[in-house]
């Protein structure tokens, strides 16, 4: 039982859930933000749910290419990489309409 405690006050073992749920929940929580975006942004339905369908393709075509490139190069790298264009991104997102 003492061992089930020491794992969960394990800091990496938070860090790691919380890189989880940012990384997953946040994208996979479109379909509850879908009716405030359309009525911010005051797209179109379809519009709307493309920009969802955009990031899943995305997502699909670069996750092997990724894949490669860390397993070629070194993984901190590629996650460094990738952290900063999620970063890019976000900030220019900001910027969006």
């Amino acid at each position: 039982m003492t061992a089930d405690r020491e794992s969960l006050a394990n800091p990496r073992l938070w860090l790691a859930f919380a890189t989880m749920l940012l990384t997953s929940g946040i994208p996979n929580a479109f379909p509850v933000f879908f009716p405030a975006l359309l009525e911010e942004f005051g797209g179109s339905r379809g519009a709307t749910a493309a920009t969802a369908s955009l990031f899943w393709l995305l997502a699909a075509v670069l996750a092997p290419v990724a894949g490669h490139w860390m397993s070629r190069f070194n993984p901190r790298r590629g996650l460094s990489t990738g952290l900063i264009a999620v970063a890019a991104g976000l900030a220019l997102g900001t910027r969006a309409g």
